[in-house]
């Protein structure tokens, strides 16, 4: 169980992930995910870090998938992104969001929904369909690390009743450090 205080006073509580990474091509580095709630906030938040423990620098790259069953096969949800009107499509057999959302989310035919925001350098947050596997949200952190650095990205996954609701949740994608 781990705490994190956030910037006005919100006690977030959950989860910390850690692991270092044994594969040549990324060794010396460390990634870790938390999940946190607050009590009166609506979302998870996701914070995910990676850092380079030997002094060499390195490209660091994480993320997290979200599979909802309410978007588990072609044509059962819509993908919605604030900054484009547009990409609000029908989840196609193979769609990609092409890019990177600062809100966005997926809402099933039955009006459940999942929303996601990305704060951070290189952090983005994005949605997928891969065809009868289904659909999904991606939260991911891609960027370089000088020697010796931690980067990280902050991320709020909001549940919500349709997609009016999911737009008026677009508030977490203002925050670039926890609450």
């Amino acid at each position: 169980m781990i705490e994190r205080k956030g910037r006005q006073g919100l006690v977030w509580r959950g989860v910390r992930v850690h692991c270092p990474i044994a594969q040549e091509h990324a060794r010396g580095q460390s990634i870790a995910w938390e999940y946190l709630l607050a009590p009166g906030a609506d979302v998870v938040a996701v914070r995910v870090t990676c850092r380079d423990e030997l002094g060499i620098g390195a490209e660091g790259d994480l993320g997290f998938g979200v599979w909802p069953t309410f978007a588990a096969s072609p044509g059962t949800a819509t993908f919605y992104n604030a900054t484009e009107e547009s990409v609000s499509t029908l989840a196609a057999p193979h769609w990609t969001s092409g890019g990177n959302w600062n809100w966005g989310g997926i809402v099933g035919k039955n009006g459940e929904a999942l929303f996601l925001s990305a704060a951070g350098e290189g952090a983005r947050a994005g949605g997928f369909a891969l065809g009868e596997v289904g659909c999904f949200l991606l939260g991911n952190l891609d960027r370089w690390m000088k020697a010796g650095e931690r980067i990280e990205a902050l991320f709020f996954l909001l549940p919500a009743n349709g997609l009016e609701e999911g737009k008026a949740g677009a508030v977490w994608s203002e925050f670039d450090a926890l609450p």
